[in-house]
């Protein structure tokens, strides 16, 4: 008996040795780590047994006083901040100044409010371990957060100085370009605030995900591929600037918006019209904008009756009424040609405006003006006419002959 029980004994110790080497090995399986879900619901339980045991009226009053206190002194000492850097940088730069003081102020409350929020917590007497934990994870996110605002902020800075050292400038980069750094930079701090912010066991997938979304992207994005192409296009040969009046095809009107995908045109009309970038790069396109001015022609006709002298005077008369208006400049008057029923003069200006309206506002005034003067000068205007010549030739009788 006595062999026996030790018999049973070994095999009772074995099969517990073996059944516990067989949990060793499905225990990963068994047991897999606490998902998001799952913490989330222990916090949430660990919360309620703290409402129910440590929660007090005066500490909650006084958190929300502590958050109240955050959000009003960071809304003062933001523009109080905001108006002092304006006022400092704006004498010179009013716009620039306005971008410093928001690229300063919005990290700045970030910063107070969370401050303040901690402060607020730590008057919370008994608050679960397991929340504490998830706080004090949140709080260099929300730092992290506040530098990244920054950071955003900032790129409006560098855009908006871009702008202004290259606008205008014909041998270097222009103010597209600046746009364009700009958003890059704008997007490239997003994405490194996603990757700082995130697990770095979730960044690898993440990754795999984005490439083979991006390989997807660009094969069923074909024609936005050649619209962003476009855009390079446009802005490396310079074929406009936004305020630019352009004419190809049928459009006519003044650039409004260059983006990555399409061009914004505003007609002389008033109409918004989109057009893909891709259209402009194989387009004869007219650039009727220099200087910021559009270059504009009037055409006069005279009736034929008119001498040398008093060609000279009509163009005099025009060159002394583009003169006296104060949006044209750079005049150009000539005797264009002899045209089929009159004496055709042509004045070119560049005028400023920048609607179509404006526009025809200008060409308005300057026509008036044109017919005021000529009248006053005995200068009289042709109209389509034609002259017709009639010959009248008596036709011979026929001879007879006598019979």
């Amino acid at each position: 008996m006595p062999d026996s029980a030790s018999a049973s004994s070994a095999v009772d110790s074995a099969a517990s040795t073996s059944a516990s080497s067989a949990a060793s090995v499905f225990a990963p399986h068994a047991h897999r780590p606490h998902t998001m879900t799952g913490d989330v619901q222990t916090i949430i339980a660990d919360l309620i047994n703290w409402y129910n045991n440590h929660f007090s009226i005066e500490e909650v009053v006084i958190f929300a006083l502590c958050l109240v206190a955050g959000v009003v002194f960071s809304i003062v000492l933001r523009r109080i901040l905001g108006n002092r850097l304006r006022s400092w940088v704006g004498k010179k730069d009013p716009v620039l100044g306005d971008r410093i003081a928001r690229a300063m102020t919005a990290p700045l409350w970030i910063f107070i409010c969370s401050y303040f929020f901690v402060l607020g917590l730590e008057q919370l007497s008994g608050l679960p371990r397991s929340a504490q934990k998830r706080l004090d994870d949140l709080a260099p996110v929300i730092y992290l957060v506040a530098g990244f605002v920054f950071a955003f902020r900032c790129m409006d800075i560098v855009t908006e100085v871009l702008r202004r050292r290259w606008a205008g400038d014909e041998k270097t980069l222009d103010e597209q370009w600046a746009k364009m750094i700009g958003g890059l930079g704008k997007v490239l701090v997003v994405l490194m605030g996603v990757l700082m912010i995130l697990p770095k066991d979730r960044i690898l997938p993440l990754l795999t995900g984005a490439s083979f979304l991006g390989a997807g992207f660009a094969l069923a994005s074909k024609s936005t591929i050649e619209n962003i192409i476009g855009s390079f296009e446009i802005m490396v040969d310079r074929l406009f600037h936004e305020g630019d009046r352009i004419s190809f095809q049928n459009y006519d009107g003044f650039v409004t918006r260059v983006g990555m995908r399409s061009v914004q045109i505003t007609s002389l009309t008033g109409e918004r019209i989109t057009l893909p970038n891709k259209a402009f790069v194989d387009q004869q396109i007219h650039n009727h904008t220099q200087k910021g001015k559009v270059l504009t022609t009037i055409e006069i006709g005279l009736v034929y009756s008119h001498s040398r002298a008093d060609m000279e005077r009509a163009m005099a008369v025009l060159r002394e009424i583009l003169d006296a208006h104060p949006k044209s400049e750079a005049k150009v008057v000539r005797f264009k040609g002899f045209g089929p029923s009159s004496l055709d003069l042509s004045i070119t200006f560049l005028g400023d405006y920048k609607t179509g309206a404006e526009g025809a506002d200008l060409v308005s005034d300057i026509n008036l003006a044109i017919k005021q003067r000529f009248d006053e000068e005995k200068l009289e205007m042709a109209f389509p006419t034609s002259t017709v010549y009639m010959k009248n030739e008596t036709a011979p009788k026929p001879e007879t002959k006598a019979a």
